[in-house]
């Protein structure tokens, strides 16, 4: 199959999930330890091994992003199995505990770091903090946004495309980038007026989403590095 149709086809797949989830209740498959976060735990892995064989094959000045994006795997890898905490049925620091949304040990459910995804409510009220822009969701779609839709725009002049092929960064192709950024404004907008008690679903599928295609960012990446000379 022709790899473009192929990625087309996923994020046709990823598009219908995620429109699932308004209609029907996934709770059983987006619960804790249920099957879409296995599958953001394996599309992390995936994003790692490529990471590291980028690595192993660019220059030292190239190096930059892919050891940004491998940090950015592996630290969402074990934040998503809470480094490992069911697995080795590990307690949660005392400290920790009363500082995290679900008393486990991560990062990514401190209250410092969750609950701030109030944009709908600032759309409505105007009211404003902090904890919207620290948000852990938050923090991914501005992520996602300068990556994949502010970097290939910059890359676009002389000057941006040199300091950023300096520092290791690929170009995503054009359609690639539109449907990164249609899918995560599809992803929050389906929001608007959905059952509370499926929003989680939707969140849990976007987390899987940045996974997903993050490793397929860095697989198109290992196969560029293939063609050219780094």
């Amino acid at each position: 199959m022709n790899r473009r149709i192929f990625e087309l086809i996923t994020f046709l797949s990823l598009f219908c999930f995620t429109l699932s989830s308004v209609f029907f209740d996934l709770r059983f498959l987006t619960d804790e330890d249920g099957i879409v976060e296995y599958l953001s735990v394996a599309f992390w892995m995936i994003g790692i091994i490529f990471a590291v064989r980028i690595l192993l094959k660019s220059k030292s000045k190239k190096k930059i992003v892919p050891f940004v994006l491998l940090s950015v795997c592996f630290i969402s890898l074990g934040e998503e199995i809470s480094w490992g905490q069911r697995i080795f049925d590990l307690e949660t620091p005392h400290l920790i505990a009363a500082a995290n949304r679900q008393s486990e040990l991560n990062f990514h459910n401190l209250y410092a770091f969750s609950g701030g995804s109030t944009w709908l409510n600032f759309f409505k009220t105007g009211e404003f903090d902090i904890y919207q822009i620290i948000d852990a969701q938050n923090l991914f779609r501005i992520g996602f946004i300068v990556f994949f839709i502010l970097f290939p725009f910059i890359f676009n002049a002389k000057r941006g495309e040199y300091f950023l092929s300096m520092v290791g960064y690929y170009k995503p192709e054009k359609y690639f980038s539109i449907l990164v950024g249609i899918y995560f404004a599809f992803s929050f907008l389906i929001r608007i007026g959905t059952n509370n008690s499926y929003l989680h679903s939707i969140q849990e599928i976007r987390e899987m989403a940045y996974a997903l295609l993050l490793g397929m960012y860095l697989c198109k990446y290992f196969y560029y590095t293939k063609q050219v000379k780094q």
